[in-house]
């Protein structure tokens, strides 16, 4: 000890100072270094968890981006289908609607035949008619006697006949 008293070093301070340096680190080291280590490592916990969170939210933000782009992907094709549809009944609409007119025209056709051959008929008897009558006054005058209305009309029909 007598190194120490001429250091100038007193032991029973030197000692005093080493006992109430042990109390004040045990003291520290359980009162403040253990809940600060604590409350480091809740914090450490918490900081991983939110990176774990934000990376999980960044993986759904994009599985939900990559099946909206899918929903709008399937909405187009089926707009395409429906307008592809859309486009063939408006297509056998038209087809419909052409042949409808054009069996209209063909039975305007057909009644305006018909209309001319009843015309034709009528005016081919119109003529035989009158051709008849010619005939018989002609004949009437040839032969310079009154016929009696039998023999007109026999010999009108027989010359129709003929003709």
């Amino acid at each position: 000890m007598e190194i120490f008293a001429k250091l100038g070093i007193d032991g029973r301070l030197l000692i005093a100072q080493l006992v109430n340096f042990v109390i004040l680190f045990t003291a520290l080291t359980f009162l403040l270094y253990k809940p600060l280590i604590g409350v480091l490592e809740k914090r450490q916990k918490k900081i991983v968890e939110s990176l774990k969170n934000a990376e999980r939210i960044g993986e759904e933000l994009r599985s939900a981006e990559d099946k909206s782009l899918a929903v709008v992907s399937a909405a187009r094709v089926e707009a395409g289908k429906i307008m592809s549809a859309a486009n063939a009944a408006a297509e056998a609409v038209r087809a419909g609607a052409v042949e409808k007119a054009r069996a209209e025209v063909a039975l305007i056709i057909a009644g305006g035949k018909s209309q001319l051959a009843a015309e034709r008929d009528l005016m081919v008897n119109e003529v035989r008619a009158v051709a008849a009558e010619l005939v018989a006054s002609a004949t009437e005058k040839i032969i310079a006697e009154k016929m009696t209305d039998a023999k007109d009309k026999h010999l009108i029909e027989k010359i129709v006949k003929q003709a």
